[in-house]
C-alpha cells in the first residue's frame, strides 16, 4: 500500500466517525514564539488543549506535517545512520476535545490498524503508564491484548506534559512486531533500542493539570491527543523495517543518483541524508524561511550544506539540489495536498540554486583545512578553534564538521569552540532562543472589534494585568494591560501594527501604547497617564488619527501586491508586510531583481487603480467559498470556518482582517521609496501614500533642484552631467593606475635581485603598500614575465584585511600551485579565497612581518620534496 492510499486511508476512516478534517498546519507555528518549528502533530490545537481558544469541532483529524531539526527537538544529526529519523516527517493524527476519551480512542486505533489496514493483530505489542490501570484493563478486557503483551513503562517513555504547568497525562503506545529475523526486543527490554519492535502509535490522553507545585488537578474535559508517524507506518505496510524503504524515498534516492552523476560513489548514508533533507528544504522554503545567519533560516542553511557535504564527498561538483525540487513535489503529491508549494516550485529551485553556489565556492577550501587539521589530530580530538574557523571564515556548522569527523572516529573539543564562539558573539549563532509571556485568560471570551466602523466607542474593562499579573487597579504612571468588552483599537495582525491612543473617563486616562491579540482577547499596552483604572470601569476609547494612514497604506498593499501578480505572473507570493501610519513594506518571492521600468510599471498601474475610484466591498464568506471566488489568502495564515474578505473592483480581492479604506480614491496618491532583495529570492518593496507621499516627493524635487544647482545645471541636464563626470572619473582612475604601476616597477626588478634562489626556484615573498587590487595583480604579472621559475607571494596591508595574490611557474605545480599556497596561507592566518594552479588571490584578517618570513620558510620546505622526487629519479 502506496504511502498516499495509507494517509487518505486515515483521514477517511476518522471523517467517517465524525471527526472534522484539519488541513495540515504550516511548520513555522502562528502564534507561537516558543517553537522553532511545528514538531507534532498537535501543535496546531495547542491554544485548544491549554483552554485558550475554541476548536473548530470536537472531534478533529489531520497529517501535519512536521519538522525535528533545532531547538529541543532536534533529530538533525541522527539522520541517515538510524532507519527511522527524520528531520521532516507527516504524523496522521486524531483528537479529542472533551468528546471521547480512553476506551473509545483505544477502539479506534485498533480498528483502524487491524481492520482498515488489516495488519495481524498478533504483530502488535501496548505499552501503558505503569500507574494507569485503566487504560491496561481497556487493552485486554476490551479489545483482547494478552497480558503478556501489554508493559508497563515509567513516566520517561509513557508519560506526557506540554511544560512545566498545563495540561498532561498517560499514553499508551502500540508497537509493532517486524518478526525474529530483525534484531531487538520488546519494549522495556535490554534490547529495545533494536529495530524488531518499532513504536507506530502513541495515543495521549490528557486528564490531569500540571501546577506549578508539581502535584496534578483532574481536567474537566479530559482531551486526546494521537500520533502515528506517517513513514512509519508506511514501512510497516509496505514490508519494510527501514523508512528509507518505503516508496517516497526510493523515488527520491533515484532522482538524486540521476541528479549527481557520480551515484556509484554515493555513500548509503549520503543518499538518506539528501533525500531525508530535501523534502525539509522544499517546504522551509515554501513557507518563507531563507538561508541565513540566525534561527530557522540558520537551520535551514544548515540542512542543505549537509546535503551539500555529502554529494561533494562522493565527487559531485554541480548544483543539484535544485534539480530534486519537482520530483520531490511530485512524490509529496503536492500539486493535490500542497499547492502553495507547488505553485511557488520555481521560486525553491532559485533559493536552494544561489544557496547550493554560496556553499560550493568555499566547501573545497573548508574542506582542505579540515582534513590537514585532522591529519594532525591528537587523543581523537579536534581543535575546537579550528572547528570555529570552519564554521565562521568556511560556512561549517559545527555538526556539519562533527558529522565528517563521525566517519574517523574523532570528536569535536567543543568547550574550546564555544569559548570561541562567545568571542565574537556578532557572528552567526546557531540557534535562536524563544520565550512568550502568555497571560491568563482562560476566562474571558473573545473582544469585540468595533474599529471597522468608528475609531470612538464607549467601553468597560473587564481585566488589568500588570507585569503579567492580574490585578484589580493601575495606579498613575504605572504600566499595564487592559482587556475591555469591546474596542475600535485595532490588533497588529495581518502586518497592519497595532493601533495606539486613549480610554479617558472623570476617574483617569490610560495611554496606549500598542495593540495586541491573544487567543481572540484584544490587549491595549500602555501606562496610566493620570488618575487610576479599575476593573469594571467605563471609559470613552479614541484611537489616534494616524489609524487613516495606516488604512490607506494597507488598502495600497492590496492593490501592490495585485499589481505585482498582473505585470509579475502568479509566481510573486506574499512573504510579509508591514503597515503603519507612515509607510508600507511588502515581501513577496520572486526570483530576480525588478528593473526600474518594472517598479515604474508597477507604480503606475496602483496609481490608475487609485484614480479610478474603485469602491471597497467586505463579505464574510466561508473559507470554502472565498477561495472559489478567487480570494488570495496567505500560505502560512491560520483562518478560523469564516472569514473576511476585502475587494476593490475587479482587480484586488483578498482574504484580510485589517483595516481599510471605503474607496481606492481615498490613498490619494502612491509612491515606490525602495526595491531591494533581502534574501534568497525575497524581494522586498516600501512605498508611501497620502501626505507621506507629498512629503517624499517634495524632499525628492529639493534634492534635485540643490544638486543641479551645485553642477550649475538645470534639472534636465542633471542626468547627462553626471554621466560625463563619471566618464572623466574613468579616465582619471586610468591615468592614476598607470602613474603606479611605473611608480613600483622597478621594485619588481629589486625583488628579484633580493629573491632566495633554491635549485634555479625564485622565491619572492614581499609586502607592498598599495589600496588597489589590480595593480598588486599586474605587479605579479611582471614577475611572472621575468622568470619561468618561480614562486611569489605578494600581500598589500590595509586597515581592515590585507589582499594577497600567489602565483607559481608551471614548472612546478607537481610539487605546489598557486591555488594549494593561497588555501594554506588563509588557513594558517584566517583568511579566504581561491584561483589556479598557476594563479590565485585573496584576502587574510591581518598581516605582520614575520608572516613573510614564515610563509618563505613553509616554501623552502615544500620545495625539499623537489630534491626528494628528483633523488628517486
Amino acid at each position: 500500500m502506496d504511502t498516499g492510499t495509507i494517509r487518505q486511508k486515515f483521514i477517511d476512516y476518522f471523517t467517517a466517525q465524525s471527526h472534522l478534517e484539519q488541513p495540515s498546519g504550516p511548520l513555522v507555528p502562528q502564534s507561537d514564539p516558543t517553537l522553532l518549528f511545528t514538531n507534532a502533530g498537535m501543535v496546531p490545537f495547542k491554544s485548544c488543549f491549554q483552554g485558550l481558544e475554541e476548536p473548530r469541532a470536537s472531534m478533529m483529524v489531520s497529517s501535519q506535517r512536521c519538522m525535528r531539526a533545532g531547538g529541543k527537538h532536534n533529530d538533525l544529526t541522527q539522520v541517515g545512520y538510524t532507519a527511522r529519523h527524520h528531520t521532516f516527517f507527516e504524523m496522521l493524527g486524531n483528537f479529542s476535545f472533551g468528546a471521547y476519551f480512553k476506551l473509545e480512542a483505544i477502539q479506534h486505533a485498533w480498528t483502524f490498524l487491524t481492520e482498515v489496514l488489516e495488519l495481524p493483530a498478533d504483530k502488535l505489542w501496548i505499552t501503558v503508564f505503569e500507574t494507569d490501570d485503566e487504560s491496561a484493563r481497556i487493552w485486554h478486557e476490551h479489545i483482547g491484548v494478552a497480558l503478556d503483551r501489554i508493559i508497563r513503562c515509567g513516566a520517561e517513555d509513557n508519560f506526557w506534559s506540554m511544560g512545566e504547568v498545563g495540561p498532561c497525562g498517560p499514553c499508551t503506545e502500540i508497537f509493532y512486531d517486524h518478526g525474529t529475523e530483525v534484531a531487538g526486543g520488546p519494549p522495556g527490554s535490554p534490547d529495545a533500542e533494536g529495530d524488531r519492535f518499532v513504536e507506530i502509535w502513541n495515543l495521549v490522553f490528557m486528564q490531569y493539570n500540571l501546577q506549578a507545585d508539581g502535584t496534578r488537578l483532574d481536567l474537566p474535559k479530559p482531551c486526546v491527543d494521537t500520533g502515528m508517524g506517517l513513514e512509519r507506518i508506511a514501512a510497516v505496510m509496505q514490508g519494510v523495517h527501514d523508512n528509507y524503504d518505503i516508496d517516497i524515498f526510493k523515488g527520491l534516492i533515484q532522482s538524486i543518483h540521476s541528479a549527481l552523476e557520480v551515484s556509484e560513489k554515493l555513500s548509503d548514508i549520503g543518499s538518506r541524508v539528501i533525500a531525508d533533507h530535501i523534502r525539509a528544504m522544499v517546504f522551509l522554503i515554501a513557507e518563507g524561511v531563507t538561508p541565513s545567519h540566525e534561527g530557522r533560516g540558520y537551520v535551514l542553511r544548515r540542512i542543505i550544506r549537509r546535503a551539500i557535504r555529502y554529494a561533494y564527498q562522493a565527487g559531485c561538483r554541480h548544483t543539484f539540489l535544485d534539480q530534486l525540487v519537482e520530483p520531490c513535489l511530485k512524490l509529496m503529491q503536492a500539486d493535490v495536498l500542497y499547492p502553495e508549494a507547488w505553485s511557488n516550485r520555481m521560486m525553491i529551485q532559485e533559493v536552494l540554486r544561489l544557496e547550493s553556489q554560496r556553499f560550493e565556492s568555499t566547501i573545497h577550501q573548508g574542506m582542505f583545512v579540515l582534513t590537514t587539521a585532522l591529519a594532525a589530530v591528537k587523543d581523537q580530538v579536534f581543535p575546537g578553534d579550528i572547528a570555529f574557523q570552519l564554521h565562521d571564515t568556511h560556512g561549517f556548522p559545527l555538526d556539519l564538521t562533527q558529522d565528517i569527523l563521525l566517519e574517523h572516529g574523532v570528536s569535536v573539543d567543543v568547550e574550546e569552540f564555544d569559548r570561541c564562539m562567545a568571542m565574537q558573539r556578532e557572528r552567526a549563532q546557531s540557534a535562536q532562543r524563544f520565550k512568550s509571556v502568555t497571560l491568563a485568560l482562560q476566562d474571558i471570551k473573545e473582544t469585540a472589534f468595533t474599529g471597522y466602523e468608528s475609531l470612538v466607542a464607549q467601553v468597560s474593562v473587564l481585566k488589568l494585568f500588570k507585569e503579567g499579573v492580574a490585578v484589580k487597579a493601575l495606579m498613575p504612571r504605572e504600566q499595564g494591560v487592559v482587556v475591555l468588552n469591546q474596542t475600535p483599537f485595532y490588533p497588529e495582525g495581518g502586518g497592519q501594527v497595532g493601533d495606539q491612543g486613549h480610554l479617558s473617563s472623570d476617574s483617569g486616562v490610560f495611554v496606549v501604547t500598542d495593540t495586541q491579540k491573544q487567543a481572540g482577547v484584544i490587549l491595549h499596552f500602555g501606562y496610566v497617564e493620570s488618575g487610576r483604572v479599575e476593573v469594571s470601569q467605563t471609559f470613552d476609547a479614541v484611537v489616534d488619527p494616524d489609524r487613516w494612514d495606516a488604512m490607506a497604506n494597507h488598502t495600497a498593499t492590496h492593490l501592490l501586491h495585485a499589481a505585482l501578480r498582473l505585470h509579475l505572473g502568479d509566481q510573486v507570493v506574499q512573504k510579509g508586510s508591514l503597515v503603519d501610519a507612515d509607510r508600507l513594506r511588502f515581501d513577496f518571492a520572486y526570483p530576480k531583481a525588478l528593473t526600474t521600468e518594472q517598479c515604474q510599471m508597477i507604480e503606475q498601474q496602483v496609481n490608475d487603480w487609485i484614480a479610478e475610484d474603485l469602491v471597497g466591498t467586505v463579505e464574510t464568506l466561508s473559507i470554502e467559498e472565498a477561495q472559489a471566488a478567487g480570494a488570495l489568502a496567505l500560505f502560512n495564515e491560520k483562518y478560523s470556518d469564516k472569514v473576511r474578505v476585502v475587494s476593490y473592483g475587479t482587480c484586488s480581492k483578498e482574504l484580510c482582517g485589517g483595516t481599510h479604506l471605503k474607496s481606492t480614491a481615498q490613498v490619494g496618491v502612491f509612491l515606490i521609496t525602495q526595491s531591494v532583495g533581502i534574501a534568497s529570492g525575497i524581494r522586498r518593496i516600501e512605498a508611501v501614500t497620502r501626505t507621506q507621499a507629498y512629503q517624499y516627493a517634495n524632499r525628492m524635487h529639493a534634492l534635485l533642484d540643490e544638486s543641479s544647482s551645485i553642477l550649475g545645471v538645470t534639472q534636465d541636464e542633471f542626468i547627462p552631467k553626471i554621466k560625463g563626470l563619471q566618464s572623466k572619473c574613468v579616465m582619471l582612475e586610468k591615468t592614476v593606475d598607470e602613474l603606479k604601476a611605473n611608480l613600483h616597477a622597478h621594485q619588481v626588478t629589486q625583488w628579484f635581485g633580493d629573491a632566495i634562489v633554491i635549485k634555479g626556484v625564485s622565491i619572492i615573498v614581499e609586502s607592498i603598500e598599495l589600496d588597489d587590487v589590480k595593480l598588486l595583480r599586474r605587479l605579479a604579472d611582471e614577475v611572472k614575465a621575468l622568470s619561468s621559475h618561480y614562486i611569489m607571494v605578494l600581500m598589500a596591508p590595509a586597515q581592515s584585511r590585507t589582499s594577497i595574490v600567489c602565483a607559481v611557474s608551471q614548472s612546478l605545480h607537481t610539487v605546489l600551485t598557486a591555488k594549494t599556497l593561497l588555501a594554506w596561507i588563509t588557513s594558517e592566518y584566517s583568511g579566504s579565497g581561491g584561483g589556479r594552479p598557476d594563479f590565485a588571490q585573496g584576502v587574510i584578517d591581518s598581516f605582520s612581518k614575520e608572516m613573510c618570513s614564515s610563509i618563505q620558510h613553509w616554501i623552502e620546505f615544500k620545495l625539499k620534496s623537489l630534491d626528494e622526487q628528483h633523488a628517486k629519479h
